[in-house]
């Protein structure tokens, strides 16, 4: 049984996959005396595996990526050393395999929180209370605010450009064009959507060919593109050989909270899975953007809990939704981390970029593209085993929202910030 075969038990079998994954790592480490495995699942491992190993009777803890086609897609990763090298903060593994199909990371086990966790129980907290424990809020906060000014200078430090042929070499691509296109393996565009239907909260069925070529009318607000059009333009855009050379800087590429410690030195990046040197530049912040700032904690990780009201109707070609939702209110933590990431992330990499003249046209498109590709494809939308038709028509909505321009929709006001910044 291969890596992805267990992260996938592990979801409805914790104790069989334990024990299997006991002997593959026995495999994988036959110097190593490992005696135990616990897998300790969490919300947000989508694709990963985290847990606590035992070698030698000490206490140790493992993180590994896996999603289809990795063993035929990628080539030895887990560039650790190379973050580290560039003075980002980072936790080196004690014991690593980089073998394609077999790479997995074992650390020293450290008591501190991941920040994903911090900040799930901020919000849960405010969810049930409407308030925020206002003191690790605020040290959240400055911690964030401090760390992406650390990282935006480590980062720019290392820009230069590169032919496409490098850009197309970096493992970051697994997490955005790998997942639509695909000469290799079957790309998870074509594994979660294609040749498939789903059921809408009324009941009625609708095949995703349908669903796609819909226009969106979400809270009274009329989105500019189908989902269709929206995989089209990422299909374009994230291709790494669409231009000929690329501006690039070295990162992280998979930074959200869940691979951050949250250190009383601040935050400190653990599973370098993505790393590289040759990251394009305006795709190396994605993943922090969504799923720290624009990924409500419900919606996409606990649907489950996530209690929305949501009506929809379909006439002509376009889909409205009403829901009360409203992402500020609903979690306005997240929103002050946006701006942090806008102001001390991106205003200065597109400034930066722009100065140079390295500053695409297509920038801002590229950004809602990469953003669009987050949620839809981390998992299954559609799947019923795993969403309800409900939060599955919501999810798919969200996509639309940070993928789409609106006259009015609630990203607007960012880009035309960061735009205004540029002037």
């Amino acid at each position: 049984m291969n890596l992805i075969d267990i992260q996938k038990l592990a979801k409805t079998d914790k104790k069989s996959a334990e024990e299997k994954l006991l002997v593959l790592t026995r495999e994988i480490f036959p110097q190593l005396s490992i005696q135990k495995i616990l897998i300790d699942q969490k919300s947000y491992s989508l694709n990963s595996v985290f847990g606590f190993i035992t070698i030698e009777r000490k206490e140790y803890f493992f993180k590994f990526h896996s999603e289809e086609g990795e063993e035929k897609t990628l080539k030895e990763y887990y560039n650790s050393e190379l973050l580290s090298k560039n003075g980002f903060p980072t936790l080196l593994p004690v014991y690593k395999s980089t073998k394609p199909g077999k790479q997995f990371l074992i650390y020293k086990k450290i008591s501190d929180p991941n920040v994903f966790d911090v900040l799930d129980r901020l919000e849960k907290t405010y969810l049930k209370n409407k308030t925020y424990d206002q003191k690790l809020k605020t040290k959240l906060i400055k911690t964030e605010e401090s760390f992406d000014k650390q990282i935006i200078k480590k980062s720019l430090q290392t820009l230069k450009t590169v032919p496409a042929k490098k850009v197309a070499k970096e493992e970051i691509n697994q997490l955005f064009y790998n997942r639509l296109v695909s000469d290799i393996t079957t790309p998870r565009l074509d594994l979660f959507y294609k040749n498939k239907s789903m059921g809408l909260p009324n009941g009625t069925i609708l095949s995703f060919e349908d669903l796609k070529r819909l226009h969106w009318n979400i809270d009274g607000v009329l989105y500019k593109k189908t989902i269709d059009e929206l995989i089209i333009e990422a299909k374009r855009l994230l291709n790494p050989l669409r231009l000929t050379r690329y501006p690039v800087i070295t990162g992280h590429g998979d930074d959200h909270n869940g691979n951050k410690f949250f250190t009383k030195k601040g935050f400190v990046y653990f599973d370098h899975a993505f790393a590289g040197e040759n990251q394009y530049a305006l795709l190396t912040f994605i993943k922090t953007t969504f799923h720290d700032c624009l990924a409500h904690p419900l919606w996409l990780y606990d649907p489950k809990d996530f209690n929305i009201e949501l009506y929809n109707t379909i006439k002509k070609n376009v889909i409205e939704i009403e829901t009360n939702f409203n992402w500020i209110s609903w979690a306005p933590v997240r929103e002050e981390l946006l701006w942090i990431k806008i102001k001390q992330l991106w205003v200065p990499l597109i400034k930066k970029l722009k100065s140079k003249n390295l500053l695409e046209k297509e920038w801002e498109i590229f950004i809602r593209s990469a953003l669009f590709t987050c949620p839809f494809l981390v998992y299954n939308l559609i799947d019923e085993k795993r969403i309800s038709p409900l939060h599955s028509l919501f999810a798919l909505s969200q996509c639309v929202v940070v993928g789409s321009k609106s006259k009015n929709g609630p990203m607007e006001k960012y880009f035309e910030y960061m735009k205004e910044m540029l002037n």
